[in-house]
């Protein structure tokens, strides 16, 4: 038996949608102490891993180890016109995975599972050489103000700011955190300035899921290394972005 209750369903809505940031269909995996989800982009250069501990629920019953497998474009659907005042209830029926949303009135939708292949994805080992907290909505700001211009960003994390440069066919454009401006920057730990080229696509639209539920984001870099994005919500919600670099 599975069943689970979310008090403010946007934030799932907002999970699913980083989630479908990578891949449109994945494995959601169920326990007696947490809902867990870990998977790649087609192009094995992006993982997201979610996490979110019973305690984050209303309400959670497992009775055993269960896989769901849910078709990711569908699940948006359902959650097209959820709100903050909504609370989402998750539960497994047969072959379904039922979905009530609740607020003055209920409505209720019957998903079918999908079987999809479990595979284990291991968590990069990776030492990063420095660590940057940053408000969540400056930093997707920051760099959807790049995208006009480049198709890439290159981040350096230095002792006393972040920034941000991309250059097109003929213009190029700057951002950054920290510095003199101080308020979008919440902490830097930095033994040497680093630095790496990403993809900026990829970035702004787990970035725009992210800043959703998300306060505050750690970048985690080393020079020329995959990043990191890990944030955790007051219920105990956690997420991790890794993200491959590009050469320059």
């Amino acid at each position: 038996m599975f069943k689970a209750t979310l008090p403010n369903a946007k934030d799932w809505l907002n999970i699913v949608k980083a989630i479908s940031t990578l891949t449109e269909e994945g494995n959601f995996h169920a326990t007696s102490e947490a809902m867990t989800f870990r998977s790649l982009d087609a192009s094995r250069t992006a993982m997201i891993d979610i996490y979110m501990p019973k305690e984050a629920f209303d309400e959670y019953e497992c009775t055993e180890d269960t896989y769901i497998g849910m078709n990711l474009s569908e699940m948006l659907k359902v959650l097209k016109r959820v709100t903050t005042r909504d609370s989402i209830t998750l539960a497994l029926k047969e072959n379904l995975l039922e979905v009530s949303i609740r607020n003055r009135y209920t409505r209720a939708y019957a998903l079918p599972l999908l079987d999809l292949e479990t595979e284990k994805y291991p968590e990069p080992s990776i030492e990063f050489r420095a660590h940057a907290t940053l408000i969540s909505s400056s930093f997707y700001k920051a760099l959807k103000d790049l995208e006009v211009i480049g198709d890439n960003v290159k981040i350096t994390i230095k002792p006393s700011e972040v920034t941000f440069e991309t250059k097109g066919d003929i213009a190029k454009a700057f951002a950054k955190l920290g510095g003199e401006l101080g308020e979008d920057l919440i902490s830097i730990e930095c033994s040497e300035e680093v630095y790496a080229t990403y993809n900026l696509s990829a970035l702004t639209n787990i970035l725009k899921a992210l800043s959703s539920i998300l306060d505050t984001i750690t970048l985690s870099m080393s020079t020329n290394m995959p990043l990191r994005l890990r944030g955790e919500t007051p219920e105990g919600i956690r997420i991790t972005y890794y993200l491959a670099s590009r050469a320059e």
